[in-house]
């Protein structure tokens, strides 16, 4: 039985080793879902792990916890994604709190791909962002990740082959919040160099387009959003959840004290305006982005979909 358990753990090393990354950002292949998904609902296994990622060869230490069938006041009702900071060789020199970004992606599979999207700026005050005096810190995230109704559903996009794709990123270079739907849904088959080239041209093509303006009062400045094209990016519709860190939640395997300010369900959203399905362009006021906290955007190909939250 012990060698079974070493040979077991000498595996799972290997496995990660096939997925190391050293550019902060993480694609996790979870596979034999339904398996998995059971574990999770009879508590044999409630939450599992992603391989190890990295910012740098010589950077932070980094993997995701998912508990598949909800944390805390989110059992049975949601997923809960969770980032996890790992103690890494180098964390002598590196800076801390850590204090950068982090969002997650659950990709969709078919042709539509309406990604689930969220993110969060990590509490530096939290013990879960300081540096790492154990082999892994407190877990911190989103509890209310993804509704279960939606995983439920027939022939739901998510989980494909028994399959389901996370993407993990943390935002190193403070990219602007409107960017970030862009960004999580560039092609993840491109090289990460071209991606970063893909998101600087944007991040210019942006401030160039404003600067062309007729000046406006900066809380109507409008900020052009578009859909990247077919050879940037996986085009189609965008499920944006914008979590603040005060909806931002810790969890460890007693994480009954969760609290965290309940998002409506994605799957409940409702177009209030269509443009031609021609345009790639959606505009919105920057002074409407920034209620991030009551609405949720939906991008589909000139499509903007939100939803107030009361």
């Amino acid at each position: 039985e012990i060698l079974q358990q070493d040979v077991a753990s000498l595996k799972q090393k290997v496995d990660d080793m096939q997925y190391v990354s050293y550019d902060g950002t993480l694609i996790w292949k979870i596979t034999s879902f339904h398996e998995k998904m059971m574990d999770a609902q009879s508590e044999r296994q409630t939450s599992i792990y992603s391989p190890p990622f990295y910012s740098s060869a010589t950077g932070y230490k980094m993997r995701a916890r998912l508990y598949l069938n909800g944390d805390g006041n989110a059992r049975r009702t949601h997923m809960s994604l969770f980032f996890v900071l790992m103690r890494g060789p180098n964390d002598a020199i590196l800076k801390f709190p850590f204090n950068y970004k982090v969002a997650f992606c659950v990709y969709d599979q078919t042709p539509q791909q309406r990604h689930i999207i969220d993110f969060f700026q990590p509490d530096i005050k939290s013990n879960s962002f300081q540096r790492p005096r154990s082999e892994m810190n407190i877990a911190s995230g989103i509890p209310k990740f993804f509704p279960l109704t939606m995983i439920q559903q027939e022939g739901n996009p998510y989980v494909r082959d028994d399959t389901m794709f996370i993407k993990v990123m943390v935002d190193f270079g403070d990219m602007p919040k409107t960017l970030l739907p862009y960004a999580l849904s560039l092609n993840p088959g491109l090289p990460m160099h071209i991606q970063q080239l893909r998101i600087k041209q944007e991040i210019e093509r942006r401030e160039q387009q404003q600067s062309q303006q007729t000046p406006t009062s900066p809380a109507n400045r409008p900020v052009t959003l578009p859909v990247p094209s077919n050879n940037e990016a996986q085009s189609g519709q965008i499920i944006v959840n914008t979590i603040s860190s005060s909806n931002a939640a810790n969890t460890n395997d007693r994480s009954a004290h969760i609290q965290v300010t309940p998002l409506s369900s994605a799957s409940s959203l409702h177009p209030e305006s269509q443009m031609s399905t021609q345009q790639t362009l959606i505009e919105v006021t920057e002074e409407e982005f920034s209620q991030e906290t009551q609405e949720r955007d939906n991008y589909d190909y000139g499509i903007n979909c939100k939803e107030t939250r009361g």
